[in-house]
């Protein structure tokens, strides 16, 4: 089917980040109300999930429209934006390309900055040449504009940053390739626990494993798992 008006997208977009949210939910990458999605809508405005809802139980329906502001343009009386929109419009006012973010809170992730194990040493293959290195920022209170400020160092030059003790986001094309992403790179639940357990006091030192090679694939292989396209 093609999609060619505005409502057309607009509804696409939704039911995409239903399918997400319940995605993550299912796989443990956010419990509850956690987390959060959005994406870019045709007119700049920016689609988000509600607050306070569980990502798992959405509808189509409780999605709601903001302003690059985090002003609420369209939705339900009975929903607010996402109480982190901060961080997803920070994102895309410095990245023009991003049509989409995904912010989840991996346990093994938010593990990961609690024991000050860093992603952004190239340790795993799969992960390298998935996205490159992910770096840390600093921790932000939730909510604030803090959160945006605190990945300003990072946005333009990663496509997945760890926010310190709370959990991750990735961002780019749409929201379901970005699950893929989440799930196969080192912000997932497995990769992490074997960064985790390389940092262990009676872990081994870690060998180089070709990481030369894998970086000089990332530049071609992450780009395509970005935009959706076979290598």
């Amino acid at each position: 089917m093609t999609i060619n008006s505005y409502a057309d997208i607009e509804a696409a977009l939704r039911a995409e980040m239903v399918l997400c949210g319940r995605l993550l939910y299912e796989r443990g990458l956010i419990v509850a109300g956690d987390g959060n999605l959005s994406a870019r809508l045709p007119d700049g405005s920016i689609l988000i999930t509600p607050a306070g809802l569980a990502k798992g139980m959405l509808n189509p329906e409780d999605l709601v429209v903001i302003d690059h502001h985090g002003q609420l343009i369209r939705g339900s009386p009975e929903r607010q934006p996402s109480s982190e929109r901060h961080l997803h419009l920070f994102v895309y006012r410095h990245r023009p390309d991003v049509m989409a973010c995904v912010h989840a809170h991996p346990p093994t992730a938010v593990g990961a900055t609690l024991a000050g194990v860093s992603l952004a040493e190239p340790i795993l293959p799969e992960a390298l040449i998935a996205l490159g290195p992910i770096p840390t920022a600093p921790y932000a209170r939730t909510g604030t504009t803090e959160m945006g400020e605190a990945i300003a160092p990072f946005v333009a030059d990663h496509d997945a940053i760890l926010l310190a003790y709370h959990g991750a986001i990735t961002y780019g094309s749409s929201c379901s390739r970005h699950f893929t992403v989440w799930s196969r790179s080192s912000i997932a639940p497995a990769p992490t626990r074997c960064a985790l357990v390389r940092w262990c006091p009676a872990s081994p030192s870690g060998t180089d494993c070709g990481i030369s090679r894998n970086t000089a694939c990332f530049s071609r292989y992450g780009t395509d798992l970005m935009e959706g396209r076979k290598t």
